[in-house]
């Protein structure tokens, strides 16, 4: 099914995008970007359980206890020590509310990773009803929608078809991992969204509120900062600062947990997590190969590919350029690298590429939205001739990522030789 509407998708984009669109089509492309999710909002979530932590996290900081403080697994185990019985009886309590959603929670020995807006978010969806994955689902969505009208006034800020939203809009990969997994990435996205956009337009102080609040909904915006440099004034980035060091010390403080527990998950997260990786994948299959070790098989090759996207993310953002455009498409090679050499390669991170594709529309990186749902055969765990071992089946990255390596370089080398300009794309 998500093949056969990958393909549709890209049929209509193709036409779509073709030729400047009219104002029925731009009106028909939001019509139907708001029916699909709306379709698509009852739905259960396929093959995805973040969404059960979500609603986790956020019954429990509306319980008055700490989310950061304990892991869901503490729900189960009794503590020896009398000050810790009244918060198990309150987790018990929250654990026994809806025992199905919880037995649905992955990692239920770690502590939330998950910043201080969307634990706001959380705790929100929490407010309005308990356990309820369609109230989660709906302010995702909402966000979701809301990004799609905030790239359409960026792409007519740069003179462009507003109907290339449809991109993003219609996007297979998005409607599964935002409408239907109710993965929560479309709420950063839409503030990144609105700080680029708010930027690019002269408002310095909202545009730097909403960078600092996309980065405290999740961590990847914050790397893109310094791109932007030129349109934002040092005191704003006191200001992002502030916002950032505001929203989580409360944290520090609720049951003076200080900032070791507060991180402690998101630690557990970097050491101890890899899942689908491309480039990853391929050193950490040469050193396993080679039977070059340090401290665990994950170490070194986690450090390499961190040095590559150290190394690359300098050379793109600390190069002066004033052109706007330049600016944006900087950020697009950025955001997919983070992609490319991440150790994980969740395809609800491939949503975080999918607006800037609305601005320069790679064949490949479409493609790969459509190759990523591949990875989820890795929940079926009867290949006959192939052995699982760990989670991953590594003929699936493969699956994923030779294709799209050989029309990326394919792409590239086409668009050299003829000279192809993203500036001129939709400009007619």
């Amino acid at each position: 099914m998500f093949s056969i509407a990958f393909f549709v998708y890209f049929a209509l984009s193709l036409n779509i995008t073709s030729k400047r669109a009219d104002k029925r089509t731009f009106i028909a492309i939001i019509f139907f970007a708001c029916l699909f999710r709306i379709i698509l909002l009852p739905s259960i979530p396929v093959h995805e359980n973040d969404i059960y932590r979500y609603m986790w996290d956020g019954k429990v900081a509306l319980s008055g206890t700490n989310p950061y403080a304990h892991s869901p697994q503490e729900a189960e185990i009794k503590p020896e020590g009398k000050n810790q019985e009244k918060n198990f009886s309150k987790l018990k309590s929250l654990r026994d509310s809806s025992r199905v959603y919880f037995s649905r929670i992955g990692h239920r020995w770690v502590p939330t990773i998950y910043p201080p807006v969307a634990q706001a978010i959380f705790s929100l969806a929490s407010f309005i009803r308990q356990d309820s994955v369609l109230v989660l689902k709906s302010i995702f969505v909402l966000f979701d929608i809301l990004a799609i009208f905030i790239l359409s006034k960026l792409l007519r800020l740069f003179n462009k078809d507003p109907s290339l939203c449809v991109i993003y809009a219609w996007s297979p990969l998005v409607l599964k991992e935002v409408a239907n997994s109710g993965h929560y990435d479309s709420v950063p996205i839409c503030l990144l969204l609105l700080a680029i956009y708010l930027l690019l337009k002269g408002r310095q102080a909202s545009g730097s509120l909403s960078f600092a609040l996309a980065a405290a909904t999740k961590f990847f915006p914050i790397i893109l900062l310094p791109l932007y440099r030129t349109m934002i004034k040092r005191r704003y980035y006191a200001l992002i600062g502030v916002v950032l060091a505001g929203m989580y010390t409360p944290f520090f403080f609720w049951q003076n947990i200080g900032t070791g527990a507060v991180f402690k998950g998101l630690v557990i997260y970097s050491d101890q997590w890899a899942y689908n990786g491309s480039i990853f994948a391929a050193i950490a299959s040469i050193l396993n190969a080679l039977q070059i070790q340090f401290l665990n098989n994950l170490f070194l090759p986690k450090v390499i590919v961190c040095l590559l996207f150290v190394i690359s993310w300098a050379v793109l953002s600390l190069r002066k350029t004033s052109d706007e455009f330049s600016i944006l498409h900087r950020s697009f090679v950025i955001v997919a690298l983070l992609f490319l050499l991440s150790p994980v390669a969740d395809p609800w991170y491939f949503c975080w590429v999918m607006p800037f594709l609305c601005f320069f529309p790679y064949r490949s990186f479409l493609a790969l939205s459509w190759l990523l749902i591949f990875s989820y055969l890795s929940f079926n765990r009867s290949f006959g001739a192939f052995s699982m071992g760990a989670f991953e089946l590594p003929i699936l990255n493969m699956i994923q990522y030779v294709p799209f390596y050989i029309l990326l370089a394919i792409e590239i080398i086409m668009r050299r030789k003829m000279r192809i300009s993203f500036s001129y794309v939709q400009e007619q």
